[in-house]
């Protein structure tokens, strides 16, 4: 990033943050605040809170999840590290599945608008409803990990040991 970028960049941030501020609303992502006297509103404190507890956790060198001493250079533990990066690559594995599903979705939408002969109509048909229904398969297995990513106790909640 070149340095002309850094200073338009920053000064965009300092004229989104006044303009949030003069509306009166949360100077971090522009939602309604639910304190006047707070520049930012309480989702955006909590997530603000947890950032700093990890970055105090690292300064320690204890891992920021579960609190235990981690090897050195590094937030996490081993044990934490796996548990989020296979967290991570599932995820990634279920946005790949849908993308991979509607793209066989649209491909075969198409093929199904041509004028064809009624044996390979039928063909493109069942090739559509396939398609849909690995899209529906693919985002019902997202919204299940889905709930594993929210299980973690809010930072509040957590205390060191």
């Amino acid at each position: 990033m070149t340095w002309k970028n850094k200073v338009k960049g920053r000064d965009y941030g300092q004229k989104r943050r006044a303009r949030f501020q003069a509306l009166g609303l949360c100077t971090r992502c522009g939602g309604e605040k639910q304190r006047f006297d707070r520049k930012s509103c309480d989702a955006c404190l909590e997530l603000y809170r947890s950032q700093e507890e990890a970055r105090y956790l690292a300064r320690l060198g204890r891992c920021s999840h579960c609190r235990t001493a981690p090897v050195e250079g590094r937030r996490l533990c081993d044990a934490c590290r796996l548990k989020v990066n296979n967290q991570n690559n599932s995820w990634m594995t279920s946005i790949n599945k849908i993308a991979k599903a509607a793209e066989a979705l649209v491909l075969a939408s198409e093929y199904v608008k041509r004028d064809l002969p009624a044996e390979e109509m039928l063909r493109a048909r069942a090739q559509a409803a396939k398609s849909v229904r690995q899209l529906f398969r693919a985002v019902h297995e997202m919204q299940q990990r889905r709930g594993s990513f929210k299980k973690r106790a809010p930072a509040t909640m957590r205390r060191a040991a």
